[in-house]
């Protein structure tokens, strides 16, 4: 479901003309964005994914199957900062995942009272295209039912903003 406000989110955000970073958590159903043709950029402009490549390739060939026929772009991390940069810099919208360890080269900060290791990827992406930065979250209602509610993000740099969509998470994990 894609209530009026997150609707006129998304129209604001198409007229806009911008390219766009959505901050997505790993949670309950964040895989139907991808099969919405709700939440694409509209015109001549495509919608962009990076993922987490698996270690199985047939696995990998298959998520990427379903992906890419929905019309998506897809990054594989650890190879992505280019291309998705490209990507984002001919106006496009670019999904990310924010909410994975990012080992040793992640900023630590704390999440849910422990230390944790954020990736500074998406912030990165948005500070260095200058794309607007969108915290998308999928709010389960039922069976394969969900929410879509968008939060358009102040920080004003790679690391703040992955603090700040860490700080949206918790909260609404504590909710």
């Amino acid at each position: 479901h894609i209530p009026p406000e997150t609707e006129r989110q998304l129209n604001e955000l198409r007229r806009s003309g911008c390219p766009v970073v959505f901050f997505i958590p790993h949670v309950a159903l964040f895989e139907l964005l991808v099969a919405s043709p709700h939440f694409r950029p509209g015109g001549s402009r495509s919608f962009g994914a990076v993922y987490r490549p698996n270690s199985n390739p047939v696995i990998d060939a298959w998520v990427l199957d379903g992906r890419q026929q929905r019309g998506l772009k897809m990054f594989a991390r650890g190879t992505a900062l280019i291309g998705a940069k490209g990507h984002l810099r001919r106006n496009n919208w670019l999904a990310v995942p924010f909410d994975q360890n990012a080992g040793k080269s992640g900023t630590l900060s704390i999440f849910l009272g422990r230390l944790a290791s954020l990736t500074p990827l998406p912030g990165m992406l948005a500070v260095g295209t200058k794309a607007k930065p969108i915290y998308a979250i999928t709010e389960r209602t039922g069976f394969f039912r969900a929410t879509l509610r968008l939060h358009e993000m102040k920080g004003d740099g790679g690391e703040t903003l992955t603090t700040e969509a860490h700080a949206l998470l918790e909260s609404h994990l504590r909710s």
